[in-house]
Order: structure tokens, then sequence, then C-alpha cells
């Protein structure tokens, strides 16, 4: 679920007075324990460390890590939603705004999990993140920790949506298929198909995609009709100072206002196959090929 409208501070005063002082800080810092699918776990404690000294961890604001291989389907019914678009029963649109949302990629700590000085831009700004083979999640405000899930365990490798229902089986986020809207104007499992979009090269493989989405998500900020927030996949380059993804394709997946688009009604047939077509892909390529059990 899209986690910028959740902010969550912390305050942690480290100090070198004394090693009494700092091994007290210490254990109030392993104390904090991060949730783990009901397992609690500990912050990494190799980021314990002074604030005062942190000047020469500037780099640590930055990412660069490496994709998965994930295929980008080019669907059949996104096809026969392009001969029919002018049916009477799908309507057109305009633009508002487009926007784009991802799942940043953060080094593992000692231990193979979230760093502790990752955890805000992770769990508190992004709403989620991949820190190795697991995926960290945001859960509610009273649990700001978050929730740790092994990826290759999972169907939603990439985040998760705003619900499983009906409409959304797997709750996955797909890169470049899944949007957050709003849910009053477009529900979850709403087509929008945006023929400007077709042929746009996905951020997360670089690969051509045909301009069908579907609406799996939320966003505090998603509010109106056409106004749509498109998820890109992992963020391989991120900068925590801003918290943007300076991947090069990142920039370029949108359009502009006044851009016409076409909603697909949920209910419609093409919606239903476009939906039942995308799981099975997800079925296929991630769980049998790019994530192996």
């Amino acid at each position: 679920m899209r986690g910028r409208a959740v902010l969550f501070l912390i305050s942690f005063f480290a100090t070198t007075s004394s090693m009494s002082t700092e091994l007290s800080e210490r254990i109030k810092l392993e104390k904090f324990l991060l949730e783990d699918g009901g397992v609690e776990f500990h912050i990494d404690d190799e980021n314990f460390i002074d604030f005062e000294d942190n000047l020469e961890l500037e780099e640590a604001n930055f990412t660069s890590l490496p994709k998965k291989r994930v295929d980008q389907f080019l669907s059949e019914t996104c096809q026969k939603i392009k001969k029919k678009k002018n049916n009477k029963l799908i309507k057109k649109g305009k633009i508002a705004k487009t926007t784009r949302y991802f799942t940043p990629l953060f080094k593992p700590g000692s231990n193979g999990g979230l760093r502790s000085s990752d955890r805000k831009a992770c769990i508190n700004i992004e709403g989620s993140c991949v820190v190795g083979n697991y995926l960290y999640n945001f859960v509610s405000v009273s649990k700001p920790w978050g929730k740790r899930y092994n990826r290759p365990e999972v169907f939603f490798k990439f985040g998760k949506g705003n619900g499983k229902s009906r409409y959304n089986t797997t709750n996955a986020l797909d890169p470049c298929r899944t949007v957050a809207a709003d849910q009053s104007q477009h529900p979850a499992g709403t087509v929008i198909y945006i023929p400007e979009m077709e042929g746009k090269l996905c951020p997360q493989n670089g690969k051509a995609i045909d301009g069908c989405f579907i609406v799996g998500d939320v966003g505090a900020a998603i509010k109106g009709k056409g106004r749509f927030d498109l998820f890109t996949g992992e963020c391989s380059d991120y900068n925590k100072r801003t918290n943007t993804c300076r991947d090069s394709l990142n920039a370029q997946f949108g359009v502009e206002k006044g851009t016409e688009y076409y909603i697909i009604n949920r209910h419609n047939m093409l919606a239903k196959e476009l939906r039942e077509e995308t799981d099975l892909f997800i079925e296929a390529d991630w769980l049998k090929s790019v994530f192996p059990m």
C-alpha cells in the first residue's frame, strides 16, 4: 500500500560522554523490535552509531542495486480493448496527472535484514522496500515497524496493493500494470487504457508495455478523476534525501495532463479477462522462473 502519507519519527540521542551511557543507549536500541510475520527480530546491530560521527556515511543516502529480471507480457486482452475502445460501454476521460511510485532496493545489514538507517525511508516514507530476498511492508500506524515477508513465498513480490478482493485476487503490485487511483472514481479491478503509454519502456525491465493498467492500489494524494499513480517496480537508484527514484526510465514513465484515456468497468468481461491474464502471468513467470521456492 502506498505509504508516503504516513510519517513516523523516532528520536534517538546517542552520546559518547561515558561507556555506561553508550551501553545504555545500545540496550535501548536492542530492545526496539521489528515484526516478522509474528516473529520479532532485532534491528541490525551494525547500525548502532554515534550520530555526531555520522558524516562519513553520506553515501548511505543513495542506493545502486540490481533489479529482478522479470518479463513484460503484452496482453491479448489489451489488444481487444484497443480495437473496442470506441464501444459505447467504454467511457473516455482526460488525464489530470500521472505520477510514479516504486519499491526501493536497500542493501541488507549484517543479519540479512533491513538496516535501522533505512527503516524510515522504507516503511514510513515509501511504504515498502526490498532487502535481499525480503519484502518489508507498512502495516498500520499502530505498527509503524512494518512486516517482513520472504519473497519466494508470497504473490506480492514487489509490494502489496490495498487489499485482496474478487477484483484483486493476488493483491500484488505488478510493475507497469498496477495503478493507484481514487477508488471512489475508479474502483479496484477497473482497467485503464492509455493509448499514449503504449510502447513506453517499463522501468523494471526496459521492455515496451501495452498501455493497459489495472487499478489495484490507493494513495493519500491520489484524488479525483484522471489522477493516477503508476507503479514502476523496484527502484535501483534511490535517493533517501529527496525520497526519489533516479532510475533513468522512471521519469519518462507517464503522460501529460489532458491525455485521453479509456475506462473499462471492472464488471466488463474485458476487465475480467485482463485480470485473469495478469494473475496467470504472475503465477507462471514470477513464481516459477524469477522467484523459485
